[in-house]
């Protein structure tokens, strides 16, 4: 008998010494305060250069800036704050499936190691960013380790949108169930899908920011991520309820950010930014859109002056201190970060530092350059490049370093000069190394001018970029030394900045081939070109793969070890599948490889054939994964009976999976069926019992009396109205009634969605339900009531809506006087004169109209 503590060390209830250390937090890295600072009004600010300003310094004077605010939002954790009720989404594990310059690609990502504890230190960092600012973050979080599969990732946030909807409520629901949904102040989703933008915009009435986070910082701290959050954040609280909601979709681009918080926030606002143009996007040309979401104040070259909302803070302290500033002609305007900004004309010749009174510090020292070139002593590692330091080595190898994790994050840096280019003349000089690498990822050389403005990369390695300012591709050799000679002339400015590493928003990439790869220096160093010298560049086989090859070629493609140009083959194959490949495709749609799977799937179902229909019944019962199964079930369209499959799917782990099992057993809709969707209806995930809400079919006296208890109880807004409207269309004049007092739920997504059914087939038994529904204190539900009563087809009297008389809300106005229209109903004179002087055109005339009738 094994003793106690090693039955508790084997069940997992106790960690061993060395399972804590593995699973010890890694520290949060510092963040050294700049040192080109000027100070303005007793504040202290990063001056990036003579027409930026950049984020503003809690203390100028500690050496870790990040220590600094963490003590400033340690000190307001002492006082009450106001609550700040925050959710957070993380889908952790993607898989992209798409088209990439004409050829179908896989994106495999997982958030796990290095990602995973960059990841857990940025909700650390921003959590206390948030309590910097003045607010108590209490964050509510769900991470969902489903795969996320993605056929558009264009299509990406509104995907990600439709998960996260079941799950947050915009009112409070008051039932029995003790989980809280919302509302929320702030809603957030991170994903790991190479999404191309930042989505902010409306989620019914809430608001939420989609954030790929491997995309939107290049890791080189975590605060990066912390930042855009916090912008996230920023933007859902003080921008979204000034421009109505504004959808802002921002393209990723890595920039690396000073952290700091907006006390703007909390203060009030001062007529300085009472402006009298409403918020509107800027042009896309103009240069405010492109500068770092830590800006304060940017002058432009046109004698006008740009001010974040935290910049408007200085002009209240000039104000304050009896010198306001002179600035003529405000405007506001929006960028595509979400931002407002608010610009001022200034007099001609006006620069940052003669505006504000400061004086800019000396510019830095760059270090002195090796004389020989040599830059091997300045590489420094960032991110995901870490030294490499063998097991039991007391130091790390010299010269060596290790690409850890699976995403394409980190760099190494070459050389990064403050006050003089290191590359003048980029036209005359080339990047020669000498290095063996078993890297497999896109590498380029990643070239930047004054300022970290990005200038352009020039690609080393990996299939060909579109982004790449040049080519000079030969594939690292893991076990010999190889020399590169890498022109920068397609670099047109002065270089002060190169880092070795990914290009910004690389895709595809080989990300999963292993978990850690070292790339080894024996020299690299800025020359000369030499034109016999430059490396050429050699295709990758992904970039010369033809799409256009006969099948059998293609089939020997897919067999291939390459599995970048498998995939490739395998989605030209699943577009014009045959049915000589049905064993082909039956055993792919078992493959370990998801992409193969997704694209063996489909070819089944486009096929169509008993022996297609075949395969993807074995795939189900052999999977041999959760995804195997799901995507079989997708590609079962034909309506058969389907009992066996659906059990064995409604038991997986994966709720997409579940999600099909609910699909495929409704192709048949019998009593065995339905018994079999309303034992499954109380799923854990509420994206799996709305699917089932949606396949159960009133008709069955089961269903019904289901969906109806699942109508009262469901903590779910969104699966409470799906169950509502799906209600609403039984015969069953008991359920019917029982349906219809949904209109009182405390939602008012729920009483807009039935509504919204029973306005698509006007009917008279839905009279009594409008009766109550008038009563209803919100407008918009009001104004709807008042438009369903003008579609029964029998009269309306002026007491069935009689609350409605004196309303102040526009919408309900107009609907008044058109049900009154439409109805022929006489209105009391005294509402009719206070509505034929309202400002609104479309009321004051049609109020005008029926005087004259009554007339």
């Amino acid at each position: 008998m094994i003793g106690l503590t090693c039955a508790a060390l084997l069940l997992g209830m106790i960690s061993s010494p060395l399972q804590s250390a593995a699973n010890a937090p890694r520290p949060i890295p510092p963040f050294e305060t700049p040192k080109n600072l000027v100070t303005i009004q007793g504040k202290s600010f990063q001056l990036v250069n003579d027409r930026t300003l950049g984020a503003q310094i809690v203390d100028p004077n500690a050496p870790d800036l990040w220590q600094s605010i963490t003590k400033q939002a340690a000190e307001n954790a002492t006082k009450p704050l106001p609550k700040l009720k925050i959710k957070l989404f993380l889908y952790s594990e993607s898989l992209t499936v798409a088209r990439f310059q004409g050829k179908y690609i896989q994106d495999r990502t997982i958030l796990v190691g290095p990602e995973r504890e960059a990841y857990t230190n940025a909700i650390e960092q921003y959590k206390t960013l948030v309590r910097a600012t003045g607010f108590e973050p209490e964050i509510s979080f769900t991470e969902d380790d489903d795969l996320l599969l993605l056929t558009d990732p264009a299509q990406g946030p509104a995907q990600i949108a439709a998960y996260v909807a079941p799950n947050v409520n915009d009112t409070l629901f008051l039932g029995d169930n003790p989980s809280y949904n919302g509302p929320f102040d702030v809603i957030l989703a991170l994903t790991t899908a190479p999404l191309a933008e930042i989505w902010n915009g409306p989620l019914d009435e809430s608001l939420i920011s989609i954030v790929p986070l491997h995309r939107v910082t290049p890791n080189s701290s975590d605060v990066d991520l912390a930042a855009y959050l916090y912008h996230a954040t920023k933007w859902q609280m003080t921008v979204a309820p000034q421009t109505n909601r504004l959808a802002i979709r921002t393209a990723v681009f890595p920039q690396s950010v000073v952290p700091s918080v907006d006390l703007s926030w909390t203060s009030n606002p001062n007529p300085v930014e009472r402006t009298p143009s409403p918020v509107t996007p800027l042009d896309p040309s103009f240069p405010l859109h492109n500068l770092p979401i830590d800006t304060t104040a940017y002058m432009l070259e046109d004698n006008t002056l740009a001010l974040t909302s935290n910049g408007l803070s200085i002009l209240r302290d000039f104000e304050t201190s009896g010198s306001p500033l002179p600035l003529r002609d405000p405007k506001r305007g929006l960028d595509t970060k979400g931002r407002i900004w608010y610009i001022y004309s200034v007099e001609p010749g006006t620069t940052l530092s003669s505006l504000l009174k400061f004086t800019a510090p000396a510019p830095q020292n760059d270090p002195a350059l090796p004389q020989n070139g040599e830059l091997l002593p300045m590489i420094k590692p960032v991110g995901n490049f870490q030294p490499t330091q063998p097991f039991a080595a007391l130091s790390p190898t010299p010269n060596t370093y290790t690409q850890l994790g699976f995403q394409a994050t980190g760099w190494l840096e070459l050389i990064n000069q403050k006050a003089n280019p290191a590359v003048t003349g980029p036209s005359a000089k080339s990047l020669e190394f000498t290095a063996k690498s078993s890297i497999e990822e896109v590498i380029s050389v990643n070239c930047y001018g004054q300022d970290n403005r990005f200038l352009g990369s020039i690609q080393i390695t990996g299939p060909k970029q579109l982004s790449a300012s040049a080519l000079h591709r030969r594939a690292f050799d893991p076990n010999n030394f190889q020399t590169y000679h890498i022109p920068l002339a397609s670099i047109k400015s002065p270089i002060y900045r190169i880092t070795l590493g990914p290009p910004p928003a690389v895709i595809p990439s080989s990300r999963l081939l292993r978990e850690a790869r070292q790339i080894e220096f024996q020299s690299i160093r800025i020359v000369d070109t030499k034109p016999e010298a430059i490396t050429a560049d050699e295709a990758h086989s992904f970039d010369i793969f033809d799409p256009n090859l006969p099948n059998p070629q293609l089939e020997e493609i897919v067999k291939s070890t390459s599995r970048m140009n498998s995939v490739a083959a395998m989605g030209v194959i699943a577009d014009q599948p045959v049915n000589t490949q049905t064993t082909l495709f039956g055993e792919l749609s078992r493959d370990a490889n998801s992409a193969l799977a997704f694209f063996a799937c489909k070819a089944l179902a486009q096929l169509k054939t008993p022996e297609a229909q075949a395969e993807l019944l074995k795939t189900i019962q052999y999977g041999p994964f959760d995804f195997n199964r799901r995507v079989a079930a997708m590609a079962i369209s034909e309506p058969g009976t389907y009992l066996d499959q659906g059990n064995l799917l409604f038991s997986a782990r994966s709720w997409h999976t579940r999600v099909q099992a609910a699909r495929l057993l409704s192709l048949q809709k019998t009593e065995a069926t339905q018994m079999y969707l309303v034992s499954s209806l109380f799923d854990p995930i509420a994206n799996t019992r709305g699917e089932i809400a949606r396949r159960l079919d009133p008709a069955f006296p089961l269903s019904a009396r289901r969906l109806l208890f699942l109508a009262v109880n469901d903590p779910s807004e969104d699966i409470r109205a799906i169950c509502y409207t799906q209600l609403l269309t039984t015969k069953d004049d008991a359920i019917l009634k029982e349906a219809l007092t949904g209109i009182k739920d405390e939602s008012r997504l729920v009483r807009l969605a039935i509504l919204s059914r029973t306005m698509a087939t006007p009917d008279e038994k839905f009279r009594s339900m409008y009766q109550t529904a008038i009563l209803d204190k919100d407008p918009t539900i009001q104004a709807l009531v008042l438009k369903a009563f003008s579609q029964l087809p029998e009269a309306v009297v002026l007491g069935e809506v009689s609350n409605v008389v004196g309303s102040k809300s526009e919408p309900v106005q107009l609907a008044f006087l058109q049900l009154a229209q439409a109805k022929t109903i006489a209105l009391p004179s005294e509402e009719l004169n206070r509505l034929a002087e309202s400002p609104n055109k479309s009321i004051r005339e049609l109020a005008q109209k029926l005087k004259g009738a009554e007339n």
